[in-house]
C-alpha cells in the first residue's frame, strides 16, 4: 500500500484519482489469495471516500507485462529506440512520448471488489 501511495502522491494532483479508479494488477504476486482483496481494503482505508477506487486484475497476470512489452515492441518497430532520450524530451516534451510508446490495443480487465 506505500508504494502505491508515494506513486500516486509523486503525480500531480489531477491525475492522482484517475489513477486510483484504474489500478492493474500484474505479476506473480497479484495472484497471492485475496491479494487484490486485501490492497482495495488497504488503499480504501487511506483513500478518501470521495475518490473512486478500482483494482482490476488480468487473466494472465503473470505474463501480462511480456505480452505488453511484446506488442509495444513489434509496433515500435527497430527504426525506433526503446527510449527517449533526454535532448528528445527537452524538445518534445510528454506529447513525443505518447506518440512514441502508445500502444492501441488494451487486454480486458476483471474487476475486484470495488466496494
Amino acid at each position: 500500500v506505500q508504494a502505491v501511495e508515494e506513486a500516486v502522491a509523486a503525480l500531480p494532483e489531477p491525475l492522482q484519482g484517475p489513477i486510483l479508479a484504474n489500478v492493474i494488477l500484474t505479476g506473480g504476486s497479484s495472484l497471492f489469495s485475496g491479494f487484490a482483496d486485501r490492497l482495495y481494503a488497504d488503499l480504501r482505508a487511506v483513500t478518501p471516500s470521495i475518490v473512486p477506487l478500482r483494482i482490476q486484475t488480468l487473466p494472465d497476470p503473470v505474463g501480462a507485462a511480456w505480452r505488453g512489452g511484446n506488442e509495444w515492441l513489434q509496433d515500435s518497430g527497430a527504426e525506433q529506440p526503446a527510449f527517449v532520450s533526454r535532448e528528445e524530451y527537452a524538445e518534445s516534451g510528454s506529447a513525443h512520448v505518447r506518440e512514441r510508446f502508445h500502444s492501441p490495443s488494451l487486454p480486458e480487465f476483471t474487476e475486484v471488489n470495488n466496494g
